[in-house]
């Protein structure tokens, strides 16, 4: 049994301790009315940007007005005719002949545009909607093209959607996948809508090209379906939104649509420029590649696995720090401008070399495209002991060019494989592309795999027995 002086001391220490827990209670409330007071904040922030929206919104809609007033098709003031000028002629005292070329330019001032809108979550959006009073979702940003400004619209119901400026006694639209024009200032344009299948691929919906002269574009809605009632409207490829959810046209739970817009703005029709000295496009990026190519006066040789690759010092230096400490801070390669990489794949490596010399991803897509599901070289670690060879996929392609690129810190190639490989990997994939991502510092990458393991761990755990 404690005596009376080990009680009193353990009495004096449960008070120390709660006289610590009170000061942390006073902290904690604090705290806790600052977070209050910042979250006030936001709140009041989110109004006011509200109404600067609103105020964008009306904005566009004057100046569109003031647009149409200038060519005298709105106002109180409008003609009651429009006089043409009279082109005179010339009357002169002798027949004469003449002959020439004369050109008209009828595709100045356009403009093209192309927008991806995933619609992720496809089979709580119905549920979205009710909790939010909305009958129909639409993209959060307006995408620009030239000064006109369009947004998407997606109707699960395939029945009314409305026009940014509805005109009084107008029809009514409805539609299940449609554009609009938010600032119309009277330009003509053409659009496409692909949608895109499990496979990976775009595929056209629609007959075609759907295409608006000018004027009272706001007053409408586009798209391949639709029609001027109460709807419903036929539906993408003819599917209701139940069937579009069990369709192959939703992936993960999203659906994937892409908008191909061509626009000609609002001005006069060219005339031929009067030089006939043609100017040809730039040919840097092709004159850099075939010095690489041909390995013409190249002065370092890289070996990956066993095969050499010419290359050139002054580039590599350009293009990475690493290059520039390796090859000038006397390292046995800075005298031997030889290097020996046998932990990378020869066509992966090659590729990288490729977008060193051109700045283009479209190398490094070639080479997912020519050896995805290939069978790859026998691995080597970096002790040199031989690894079993193994199937590539896109993504493990991915990762051996986000390793390539980390290592030489070209952060623009590597943010675009972190990219690349947000959108892609499944399930028996997911813990590769993490721990991958975690060696790499791809963040946002490492982000979004933590998120898919955690909605889909039963199919990771499944991959890992």
């Amino acid at each position: 049994m404690a005596t009376a002086s080990e009680i009193r001391a353990q009495i004096a220490e449960a008070q120390r301790r709660l006289e610590h827990e009170q000061r942390k209670s006073s902290e904690l409330q604090a705290e806790l009315a600052a977070a209050n007071e910042r979250q006030q904040l936001r709140r009041q922030l989110d109004e006011l940007n509200k109404l600067i929206e609103s105020q964008k919104d009306k904005n566009n809609w004057t100046r569109t007005q003031r647009l149409w007033t200038d060519a005298d098709e709105w106002g109180d003031h409008l003609p009651t005719e429009k006089v043409q000028p009279q082109r005179k002629r010339h009357a002169t005292g002798t027949c004469q002949s003449s002959s020439g070329e004369i050109e008209s330019t009828c595709n100045n001032g356009v403009t093209t545009g192309s927008y991806v809108w995933k619609i992720h979550g496809m089979s709580w959006l119905e549920h979205a909607l009710e909790q939010n009073e909305e009958t129909y979702l639409c993209s959060d940003q307006y995408c620009d093209v030239g000064p006109e400004a369009f947004d998407f619209v997606y109707h699960p119901k395939r029945e009314l959607v409305d026009a940014p400026v509805p005109a009084p006694g107008e029809g009514v639209f409805a539609a299940s996948l449609a554009l609009r024009v938010h600032n119309d200032v009277g330009s003509a344009f053409r659009y496409k809508v692909f949608v895109k299948h499990s496979d990976g691929h775009f595929v056209l919906w629609g007959a075609g090209e759907g295409n608006h002269a000018r004027g009272d574009a706001s007053e409408m809605v586009f798209g391949p379906d639709v029609q001027e009632d109460s709807g419903p409207a036929q539906g993408i490829f003819g599917l209701s939104h139940k069937q579009l959810l069990e369709s192959k046209w939703v992936t993960d739970d999203t659906l994937t649509v892409k908008f191909e817009l061509e626009l000609r703005e609002d001005c006069a029709i060219a005339g031929a420029a009067p030089s006939k000295v043609h100017v040809g496009p730039s040919t840097i990026i092709s004159e850099f590649l075939s010095l690489f190519e041909e390995g013409k006066w190249s002065d370092v040789t890289f070996i990956v696995k066993g095969e050499p690759m010419k290359a050139h010092l002054q580039v590599l230096c350009a293009r990475s720090e690493v290059f520039a400490r390796q090859f000038h801070s006397g390292m046995m390669e800075s005298a031997s401008k030889e290097v020996v990489i046998n932990d990378c794949e020869q066509k992966v490596f090659k590729a990288f070399l490729q977008f060193l010399y051109s700045d283009d991803f479209s190398h490094i897509e070639t080479m997912l495209t020519q050896n995805a599901g290939a069978k790859a070289d026998s691995l080597s670690d970096s002790s040199g002991n031989s690894a079993s060879s193994r199937t590539q996929t896109r993504t493990s392609l991915l990762q051996d060019v986000l390793f390539v690129s980390h290592r030489y810190e070209i952060s623009r190639l590597s943010l675009w494989c972190e990219k690349q490989l947000c959108e892609q990997f499944n399930a028996d994939e997911v813990c590769s592309v993490l721990c991958q991502a975690h060696l790499c510092e791809s963040k946002q990458l490492e982000v979004v795999c933590l998120k898919y393991i955690k909605e889909n761990m039963d199919k990771v755990a499944t991959t890992l027995e």
